[in-house]
């Protein structure tokens, strides 16, 4: 999953509109907008913000692997 994917995953699972999740994050709906349409990236600060919020590490955001994966099983 691309960050974009991630911060939309993560907004629609709490039911959050882009502007509330600006506000979480302390930008506008617009920003919110461009990230998860993957044309800009947030600030660290912002992803902070947004991982504080969701109880997730920042990597969730960051990294291309699954937000929510199973465990593995030698």
């Amino acid at each position: 999953m691309s960050i974009a994917d991630n911060i939309k995953r993560l907004r629609t699972a709490e039911n959050l509109s882009q502007a509330e999740l600006g506000k979480i994050a302390g930008v506008t709906d617009k920003a919110v907008s461009t990230w998860e349409a993957g044309l800009k990236t947030p600030r660290m600060g912002a992803i902070e913000r947004m991982a504080s919020h969701f109880g997730v590490p920042k990597s969730a955001i960051l990294d291309d692997a699954p937000i929510y994966s199973a465990p593995t099983i030698p």
